[in-house]
């Protein structure tokens, strides 16, 4: 919301009762802009945002993740009670929120903060890396045709 006329005096001249009008003016609306935006972030990742997976389900990435989404039960017996490696457990302690449960806190609030994606990528990956359905191809054969043509594929991406 910069006025580049204005900006380019303030910049080679001393503060002067002007520039500290203008920035007077300026601070609540940039303060405003900045809260509009992080709103709108949690707004897109509540209610915009989605994973497709390759067998057809899509995970809204505002929400927890689906005990369905999630290999039908939550975590993996092998995965239930992380104690080694150290730095596996570090990266846990740092970014699982739900700790174990998709039910609470396995949803991502904002996919713009780094913390919060990392929270629900961690919980997704720990929950369903025994889901062979996750290892089937995203893409037909023809779609990867066209890809590999630098052509935008037909159907459903």
């Amino acid at each position: 919301m910069k006025d580049h006329l204005h900006e380019n005096v303030r910049d080679s001249a001393p503060p002067t009762l002007f520039g500290k009008i203008v920035d007077a003016i300026e601070a609540p609306f940039v303060a405003l802009t900045n809260e509009v935006e992080k709103l709108w972030q949690r707004i897109a990742t509540r209610y915009l945002m989605r994973l497709a997976l390759p067998y057809g389900e899509e995970l809204p990435l505002g929400r927890n993740i689906p005990k369905a989404a999630a290999a039908r039960s939550y975590l993996p017996i092998q995965l239930q009670n992380i104690t080694l490696p150290e730095p596996l457990v570090e990266l846990l302690v740092k970014y699982d929120r739900a700790r174990g449960n998709t039910d609470d806190g396995s949803a991502s609030v904002d996919w713009a903060v780094l913390d919060d994606r990392m929270n629900f990528i961690v919980n997704l990956f720990r929950s369903s890396q025994q889901s062979l359905d996750l290892f089937t191809q995203p893409f037909t054969d023809a779609q990867r045709a066209a890809f590999a043509a630098g052509k935008m594929p037909t159907g459903k991406l």
